[in-house]
C-alpha cells in the first residue's frame, strides 16, 4: 500500500484536475469540441473517486493500526506437580484452560499470553512468529476432541446459531464496496447540439416561416414577389432539483460518507431526469422529441414484425429526413431492447444480419462496434445507433412498444448548467438533521426544424421474443 501522504498528494492531484476539466467545460474556447471537453470532465472526475477511495481506504487501515494494543508479557509456566499432587490429580481430556494446556500441550493462546486477533493481524504483514502461533493453534483445534461429562457421552457443540454461539462470530461491512441505486444514464442527451449555458429564464430564435419566391421573369413582366413571413421559436429555462434529508448521527458516523452517498445518487437521478425530459417533456417551449408537433411520424404495423420489414421503415425514416431538410440524420436512437432485437436477426442461413466489427458479413444489414448498456454501440445505413434505456417502452394501446428515433443532431439545441450541490445543517437543526440538495436547469429546443426527426412506432415495435 501506497503511503498516505502519496496518495493524499494524489487525491489533491485529482481535485485539481477535475477543477481544471470543469473550468474548460464551463468556458470552452471558440470552436471548442464540447463533446471532447465532457469526456475529460467525466475521466477527472472518475480519476478523483478512484483517488479518493485510495485515500479512505488508507486512512481506515491508518487507524487500525493505531488501534491495536502492544502486546501483553507470556504467562509464565506453572510449577511441575509433584508425585503427591499428580496421583491425586482428575484426570482431564481434551481441552484444559485451567491447567492452560491441550493433551499436554501447552495452549498457544490464553487469556494473558498471546492474543489470537492481534496474530492474525501481524501474520496479514508478514510476521512468521505469528503464522506459526496461527497453524500451531489450528492443529490444536483439530486434534482436541469434543469434551464429554462424567458419564463419557458427548457433549452437544456450540454453533453459529444464535443463541448457540452465533453472536461471537461478528459480521464484515465492506463500505468501501457500497451498491448504488441502478439508473439510467443520458445517451441521447449527449448526443444532442451542447451549447453553452446562457443566464437567462427563455431563449428565442427567430425563424423565417414562410420564404421569398421566385419564378422566370419575362421582359418587362412582374418579378416573383412574395413577403415573408417569420416567427420566433422559444426555449424556457426548466429546473431539476432533489434533496434528501439526514440525521447528524449519520452524517458524523456514516463510513463511507454519507454525503459521498447521496451526492452521487442525486447526480445520477438529475441526469436521468434530463434525458427523460429530453424524450418525453411536455412543458410549452420546452417539449421533447416525442411530444413536439411537425416531427415525420414512421407507422410500423405487423403482427409478426420481422428485422428485415423493420430495415425498411428505417430506411423510410432516414429519407423522410432527407426530404424534410435536405440533409441527412447522424442519429438512430432505440431502447436496448431493440437493439438486441436487431442482434438476434439471422438470414436464412441463421447468419447474423448485424456482424461485429472486423468480422465477415453476408448481407449485413448493420454493424456492432461496442458492447454497451447505454452508448453508441454500432451503426446502420452508415449513421450512429445509441441505445437509450429512457426511451418509453408503453406506447401504443397494448402499453408494449418502444419508439426508434432518427434525426439530425445539429438542430436539436441543449443548454444547461453545472447542478449545485447544497448543504443546510440550520434549517432541521431543531431536529438534528441535515439537508442535502442538488438543483440545476437545462433548456432546450428541438424545434427549431421539426423535419429533422423522424420517429418510428406502431405494433411492429411491440416487446419482442427472443
Amino acid at each position: 500500500m501506497k503511503p498516505l501522504a502519496e496518495l493524499r498528494s494524489a487525491l489533491e492531484a485529482a481535485v485539481e484536475a477535475m477543477e481544471s476539466a470543469l473550468r474548460e467545460l464551463e468556458n470552452p474556447q471558440e470552436g471548442a469540441d464540447i463533446e471532447a471537453l465532457q469526456r475529460n470532465f467525466d475521466a477527472a472526475k472518475d480519476s478523483h473517486r478512484q483517488a479518493s477511495e485510495a485515500y479512505q481506504r488508507a486512512v481506515v487501515v491508518q487507524e487500525a493500526r493505531a488501534g491495536i494494543p502492544p502486546e501483553a508479557a507470556p504467562v509464565a509456566e506453572p510449577d511441575e506437580p509433584t508425585a503427591a499432587e499428580r496421583e491425586h490429580a482428575t484426570p482431564k481430556r481434551g481441552l484444559d484452560r485451567d491447567a492452560q494446556k491441550v493433551g499436554g500441550e501447552p495452549l498457544v493462546y490464553t487469556r494473558r499470553g498471546h492474543q489470537l486477533c492481534s496474530d492474525m493481524y501481524k501474520a496479514h504483514y508478514g510476521d512468521q512468529a505469528a503464522r506459526e502461533r496461527l497453524d500451531a493453534h489450528k492443529r490444536q483445534v483439530l486434534d482436541t476432541p469434543y469434551p464429554q461429562d462424567v458419564h463419557g457421552e458427548q457433549r452437544a457443540a456450540i454453533t453459529q446459531t444464535l443463541g448457540e454461539g452465533g453472536e461471537l462470530i461478528a459480521p464484515v461491512y465492506l463500505q468501501e464496496q457500497w451498491v448504488g441505486v441502478p439508473r439510467a444514464g443520458r445517451p441521447i442527451a449527449d448526443s444532442l447540439h451542447q451549447m453553452p449555458w446562457v443566464h437567462t429564464n427563455s431563449i428565442n430564435y427567430p425563424k423565417v416561416k414562410t420564404g421569398a419566391t421566385v419564378a422566370v421573369q419575362t421582359d418587362t413582366g412582374a418579378v416573383s414577389d412574395a413577403a415573408v413571413t417569420t416567427e420566433l421559436i422559444t426555449g424556457t429555462a426548466q429546473t431539476i432539483a432533489g434533496e434528501q434529508e439526514v440525521s447528524q448521527q449519520l452524517v458524523d458516523l456514516a463510513m463511507p460518507g454519507v454525503d459521498e452517498v447521496i451526492f452521487d445518487d442525486l447526480t445520477r437521478a438529475y441526469d436521468t431526469q434530463v434525458d427523460v425530459k429530453i424524450i418525453e417533456g411536455s412543458v410549452t417551449s420546452a417539449k421533447g422529441i416525442n411530444a413536439l408537433t411537425g416531427t415525420t411520424a414512421v407507422t410500423f404495423t405487423e403482427a409478426s414484425p420481422k428485422q428485415g420489414k423493420f430495415y425498411s421503415k428505417l430506411a423510410k425514416a432516414i429519407a423522410e429526413v432527407n426530404l424534410g431538410i435536405f440533409q441527412i440524420p447522424d442519429v438512430i436512437a432505440m431502447h436496448p431492447i431493440r437493439w438486441a432485437w436487431m442482434l438476434a436477426a439471422l438470414d436464412t442461413q441463421e447468419r447474423p444480419l448485424i456482424v461485429p466489427v472486423g468480422q465477415p458479413g453476408f448481407n449485413a444489414m448493420g454493424l456492432e462496434t461496442r458492447v454497451a448498456a447505454e452508448a453508441i454501440v454500432g451503426n446502420m445505413f452508415g449513421i450512429p445507433v445509441i441505445v437509450d434505456a429512457s426511451i418509453p417502452s408503453t406506447k401504443g394501446a397494448g402499453t408494449n412498444q418502444d419508439e426508434v428515433y432518427i434525426y439530425r443532431s445539429e438542430h436539436l439545441h441543449l443548454r444547461e448548467s453545472v447542478p449545485v450541490l447544497r448543504i443546510f445543517p440550520e434549517v432541521l437543526s431543531s431536529k438534528l438533521e441535515v439537508r442535502y440538495q442538488l438543483y440545476g436547469y437545462y433548456n432546450v429546443i428541438l424545434g427549431r426544424l421539426p423535419k429533422a426527426i423522424s420517429i418510428i412506432s406502431g405494433t411492429g415495435l411491440a416487446a419482442p421474443t427472443f
